[in-house]
């Protein structure tokens, strides 16, 4: 009875450090199978005449990318295993060009076709002029003219002397009135203005003394500093281990031309002196050919992000970021 539990027991053993193994198995080809990737591009004087071609495979191309752009068209391919998606050649292209023509010349007909029924259909119909009736009603001005005809000379020089004078007086206390109420209204808005950029220099300088308070913590500085070396350990890695080629390009405005350089700089440390850059600054033109390789091992991208993962500085900052507000 023991032998027979005692075989049980070591075939489910056997079975369980078979299926680990093929797990560990499994986990090694993940991460220490690299992913390789290449591409190249040129162009013989302009952006239209850019030729660019970009391939990623893993796993003994088990999965595959492939990206071609030449003569302003793009096509990608998709593969994994025998399944592929995406456009596959240039014949599938070109039917769906040829399809989506046809159908918007039928549509484009049909539409015409209908405009010209429903345009015999509608009936013709005559408008009638609305007659209005025109009525005359007396103007009070008129009545007034009238009256003051009738009185005599003098009531009539009277009136027409105080009237004028009111008239003066009135336009006189309207226009201080008008006066008044710019002035307060100016001053006004000449305090709500200070106050608020008083408010405004009162925000920005709480907002400063948090914004320094939060980037000097020790514990902050440690987490950006952690981050910053794994992050730049990690693009060294991926960087293409060979990179080669010469551009000449140039732009209609200099100060273009001078911020690519500068821009490309950036990437000299890189490339070394297999990469010739020759900036042109008085014509506009765009020619050369470039060619990079490289690998990618996704046991660098675990490395990083258990680096990140396990430290607790980085942790907690990224926890303040979150709840963080200015």
């Amino acid at each position: 009875m023991l032998q027979i539990l005692w075989l049980i027991l070591k075939i489910i053993g056997i079975i369980i450090a078979v299926i680990l193994g093929i797990l560990v198995l499994l986990l090694c080809i993940v991460l220490l199978a690299p992913v390789h990737y290449k591409g190249s591009a040129e162009s013989d004087g302009g952006l239209e005449k850019i030729r660019a071609d970009i391939r990623v495979t893993w796993l003994l191309r088990l999965l595959s990318f492939q990206m071609n752009y030449e003569e302003n068209q793009l096509r990608w391919r998709f593969r994994v295993a025998w399944k592929t998606f995406g456009q596959e050649n240039e014949d599938e292209v070109d039917d769906y060009e040829k399809i989506t023509v046809e159908e918007e010349k039928e549509t484009v007909s049909e539409s015409a076709e209908d405009l010209e029924e429903s345009e015999e259909k509608i009936p013709e119909e005559t408008a009638q002029p609305e007659k209005h009736e025109e009525r005359v009603e007396e103007d009070p001005e008129d009545l007034e003219k009238i009256k003051a005809r009738s009185l005599p000379e003098k009531e009539r020089t009277s009136e027409a002397s105080a009237k004028e004078k009111k008239s003066l007086w009135e336009k006189a206390v309207y226009k201080a009135e008008q006066i008044k109420k710019k002035i307060i209204g100016l001053l006004k808005k000449i305090k709500y203005t200070f106050q608020r950029i008083c408010d405004r220099i009162k925000v920005l300088s709480d907002k400063k003394e948090k914004l320094k308070q939060f980037v000097t913590d020790e514990r902050h500085r440690h987490a950006f500093s952690v981050f910053q070396n794994a992050v730049f350990r990690f693009l060294k890695r991926i960087c293409p281990g060979k990179i080669q080629g010469r551009i000449h390009f140039g732009f209609e405005d200099p100060s273009y031309t001078g911020r690519v350089l500068a821009g490309l700089a950036v990437v000299y440390p890189f490339t070394g002196n297999h990469l010739r850059v020759e900036p042109d600054f008085e014509n506009r033109v765009l020619e050369g050919s470039i060619s990079w390789k490289g690998s990618i091992l996704i046991l660098d991208a675990a490395i990083l992000v258990w680096k990140l993962f396990w430290c607790r500085d980085v942790r907690a900052t990224y926890r303040d970021i979150k709840s963080f507000e200015l």
